[in-house]
């Protein structure tokens, strides 16, 4: 290493280099022979071999392996076996993830492999906070009911929900923040509203989180279901919530194919972890005041919970094949044009999509 003259006043040339053991060098050849997982090759060039080739030649030959001075002739004899997964390799994700595989592999990559993360808009956090608010309709339903028929009392609850903390923005500051305060609270509003003979009769379990086994792919999916509605025990409803109105979700977000997806991963998981025998499904937009599409209704019958099952074990082996080398897969129109990486994606569809911008 070349030092300037100053350098050798504070700096001692000797006190960087390794021990007479080579310690420093015996960890770094550790580390690289134990992450061999089925077969390891240690090779050298030339007749000159190194210290720590001679000392391995003996530990090889008692362990059970082979040493050539030549050429080996082993690729012949190595036995392949179809790989399965084992409990020390399960897959643990979520609906997100698997969303971001199914609309575009190559997000998937950048986001979850890569770890790119996107800019924070203006409304990092409203989702959440928006549901916050409906986690505490759902604990009392009955209360909630009773205040639908007195708007002003409705809206002063909520936004005294809203003034301690329940909604909570980190990053909007101002007018956008005042807002998405009134966005929610006039969102809130309207969904107490809406659903108040509903809320009045029926028991609700909101927030349930789960995680479950799809023992097939050894995937281990994680996620909270928004509200459990309680029919008639065991048989149940599921309900998820999107913020916004029904175009804009299906415009920017999820597409309805995905969505009816989502909701079947938690109709599963209800099913297989807590017990319960899921109906339909029920997708609401807090914000769309269109009756006729303020609501979407989601098979949850066995067939097509299977139906998801197969569609999840797919992706999964896909995420476990490492296969991302691929743009688009259609199902949200124009995703390129709204995609958080599309000025960074080497795919080609990124690329016209600049290209058209520009």
């Amino acid at each position: 290493v070349p030092f300037d003259s100053d350098a050798e006043d504070y700096v001692n040339p000797k006190n960087l280099a390794d021990n007479d053991n080579h310690d420093d060098e015996r960890r770094l050849m550790y580390v690289a022979l134990t992450r061999a997982e089925r077969y390891l090759f240690v090779s050298a060039s030339g007749k000159q071999r190194s210290k720590f080739f001679r000392e391995l030649t003996n530990l090889i030959e008692d362990v059970g392996g082979v040493v050539s001075e030549g050429p080996l002739e082993i690729a012949g004899t190595l036995e392949h076996h179809p790989s399965s997964p084992g409990r020390e390799d399960r897959l643990a994700t979520n609906f997100s993830d698997l969303r971001y595989f199914l609309e575009c592999p190559q997000d998937y990559y950048l986001r979850n492999v890569l770890g790119f993360t996107p800019t924070i808009g203006q409304e990092f956090g409203y989702g959440r906070g928006l549901h916050n608010l409906l986690r505490i309709v759902h604990s009392n339903p009955q209360f909630w009911a009773e205040l639908a028929s007195d708007q002003g009392r409705l809206r002063d609850t909520i936004q005294t929900l809203m003034d301690q903390g329940v909604f909570y923005l980190r990053y909007t500051v101002g007018e956008p923040l005042e807002n998405l305060r009134n966005r929610a609270v006039e969102g809130v509003v309207e969904y107490v509203q809406a659903y108040a003979p509903e809320l009045a009769q029926m028991q609700f379990e909101p927030e349930k989180e789960f995680e479950t086994l799809v023992e097939a792919e050894n995937l281990l999916i994680a996620g909270a279901i928004d509200v459990v509605r309680l029919d008639d025990p065991p048989r149940v409803s599921i309900i998820d919530f999107k913020s916004g109105n029904a175009e804009e979700e299906t415009g920017s977000g999820l597409s309805r194919e995905l969505m009816a997806m989502q909701i079947g991963v938690y109709g599963l998981a209800a099913r297989d972890e807590l017990e319960y025998d899921p109906q339909h499904g029920l997708i609401r937009y807090i914000g769309e005041r269109n009756e006729q599409r303020r609501q979407m209704e989601v098979d949850l019958t066995g067939a097509q919970l299977e139906r998801v099952r197969d569609e999840v074990i797919e992706t999964g082996r896909s995420i476990r094949a490492r296969d991302f080398n691929y743009g688009p897969s259609g199902r949200v129109p124009n995703r390129c044009r709204a995609c958080d990486f599309r000025n960074i994606c080497p795919r080609h569809e990124a690329v016209a999509a600049r290209a058209n911008d520009s």
